[in-house]
């Protein structure tokens, strides 16, 4: 079981990935699972649970996670669509950026 909390005066979307496996030193690729990210409120912890692989000797968790919109920044974005809809100057949506962190490294 690991527990991850959100120490940020916002709200955090996240995901876990597939656990990932250490050979001759090198990690395997990042996947991420599909499926809807769940959320973190400011100060909440969570926990989450993960089956322990049988043949890795060496793995780890990679969590990618990004701050969600305020409630503020939605509505400033869904009225400019709703202006760009009338004049027809559409923007692009504003890019989320996201962050993988990794839970510990785990031996057997």
């Amino acid at each position: 079981m690991f527990s991850m909390s959100n120490s940020n005066p916002w709200k955090v979307a996240y995901r876990t990935g597939l656990l990932q496996t250490k050979t001759n030193g090198a990690w395997s690729q990042v996947q991420i699972t599909e499926g809807e990210m769940k959320t973190i409120r400011p100060g909440e912890s969570i926990n989450f649970l993960v089956a322990v692989p049988e043949t890795a000797w060496v793995w780890r968790i990679p969590v990618v996670f990004i701050r969600e919109p305020s409630h503020a920044e939605g509505l400033l974005y869904r009225a400019r669509q709703k202006i760009a809809t009338v004049t027809g100057h559409y923007e692009r949506a504003p890019a989320l950026t996201s962050y993988t962190n990794f839970t510990s490294e785990i031996s057997r």
